[in-house]
Formats: C-alpha cells, structure tokens, sequence
C-alpha cells in the first residue's frame, strides 16, 4: 500500500514539475517579447495557452507592439511630411534672402550712379 502512495507522489510530483515547466517557458517567452519591445521591434507574435491570465497578458502584449508599430509608422510620415515642408519654407527663405543681397547691390549701383 505504501508504494502505492509513493507512486501516487511521484506522478504528482512530476505533473507539477511539468506544470511549472510550461509556466517558466511562457513566462520567459513574454519576457523575451517585452525585451524585443523595448528595443523597438514591435514585430513580435505571442502565442502562450498555458493559462487564461498568461494568455490575455500575451494576447495584450500582441496589440501593444502592433500599435507601437502602427506609431511608429504613422510617426516616420508625419516627419518626412514636416521635413518636406520645412524644406520648402527654407528653400524661400534662402531664395528671399538672395534676392535680397540682389536688391542691395542693384540699390548700391544706383546711388553710385546718381553722384557721379
């Protein structure tokens, strides 16, 4: 009767380790995600079923990334958008600026011009 238990205990015993195996690789594969993020690879793909909580937690570290990823993005347009127009305006501005010294100099040869 008492190896009986003791068989009873060791199977018991093994399905936790296998439990808990699962557990620490799920929880080293979103950690593993989390480190991707933080990186700025947000093409990452969770796919953890070990549990329900572990599962929205992956689930939601998906959506986080996707949307880091689409700012990411919509971030880059905005800014060539931005550096276009910014150099349009420096592009008048530098073009004003020559007509300027154009002007000056034609002011220049007028009034030289006129004393003499």
């Amino acid at each position: 009767m008492t190896w009986i238990i003791g068989i009873v205990i060791v199977i018991f015993l093994l399905i936790i380790f296998l439990i808990n195996r699962q557990f620490i690789h799920a929880i080293n594969e979103i950690t593993k995600a989390v480190i991707q993020l933080e990186k700025g690879n947000y093409d990452i793909k969770l796919n953890v079923h070990i549990s329900p909580e572990l599962k929205k937690l992956a689930l939601a570290l998906n959506h986080l990334a996707k949307h880091l990823d689409q700012s990411k993005i919509s971030t880059e347009v905005e800014i060539q958008k931005r550096t276009g127009q910014i150099t349009k305006i420096n592009q008048f501005m530098v073009n004003r600026e020559l007509k300027m010294i154009e002007l000056k100099k034609e002011i220049k040869e007028l009034k030289k011009q006129k004393h003499s």
